[in-house]
Order: structure tokens, then C-alpha cells, then sequence
């Protein structure tokens, strides 16, 4: 597997954070929704179907629903990446891609938490990624 291959293995959990964040923010904007739903009395005729409550709380679940499926899979994820990183048999390599691939930080950011140069940690992560043993099932 190259480097390449390896680290789109390793952007998935990030992935998976981003779908749920997506996910979490349509189900704020259903909320939003029926928040400002309100019975108006009018003898006056009105214009295609207004969204029920009912609707709106079906639509809510079924977005709970996969909100769920989604922290689910990025645990599974999550998890394959803590496994992979222990294989690495090395603390700080370890803690490097942590902070990358789970953490999510950016290479500055991961400079400074280890104390070393942002050169320092790209060589390291070159490093973590050639002895990095991706188990795809």
C-alpha cells in the first residue's frame, strides 16, 4: 500500500466527524423548524402542504437514527487507527499520528505539543507511514 493509500485510510475517521457534524446541524435545522411551526385560524385558503409536526418528528428520528450509525462507525474507525498506531511499537510516532489523525490538528499545532519543528515532525510522520501496517478488511 503507498503513503498515499495509507493516509486516505487514515483521513476516514475525520470524515466520519465532518458526516456527523453534517448531520447534527440538519437535525438543529428540523428542530429549528418545528420550533416555529404554529397553528394560524384563517378562513383564508392556503398554498401546498405545510409541514406537520408529525413529519417534522419523523424526520427528526430518522436523522437521530443515523446520527447514531455514524458515531457507531466512527468508533469502529477510530478504534482501527488506535490499533494501527500501537503497531507502530514506538510512543512518539504513536502520539504524532494521534494528534494528526485523531486529534485532527494541523502540523503547526503538532510542533508545538511535541516541542519539535514542523520539518522534524513531517520526517517523523514519513517515518510512522512507512512502518504503518494498514489491516483492510
Amino acid at each position: 500500500m503507498t503513503n498515499k493509500e495509507k493516509k486516505d485510510w487514515l483521513w476516514r475517521y475525520k470524515e466520519a466527524l465532518l458526516d456527523i457534524d453534517s448531520w447534527q446541524r440538519e437535525l438543529e435545522e428540523w428542530q429549528t423548524r418545528a420550533e416555529k411551526i404554529t397553528q394560524v385560524v384563517s378562513d383564508m385558503p392556503r398554498g401546498g402542504k405545510a409541514l406537520e409536526v408529525d413529519d417534522i418528528v419523523i424526520k427528526m428520528d430518522e436523522i437521530m437514527d443515523n446520527i447514531k450509525k455514524k458515531v457507531s462507525e466512527s468508533q469502529k474507525i477510530k478504534l482501527e487507527l488506535e490499533i494501527a498506531f500501537e503497531g507502530l511499537n514506538d510512543c512518539i510516532l504513536e502520539g504524532l499520528m494521534k494528534y494528526r489523525y485523531i486529534n485532527c490538528l494541523d502540523w503547526a499545532q503538532i510542533a508545538i505539543v511535541m516541542g519539535y519543528s514542523e520539518p522534524h515532525c513531517w520526517k517523523l510522520h514519513g517515518k510512522a507511514l512507512e512502518k504503518l501496517e494498514v489491516d483492510r478488511q
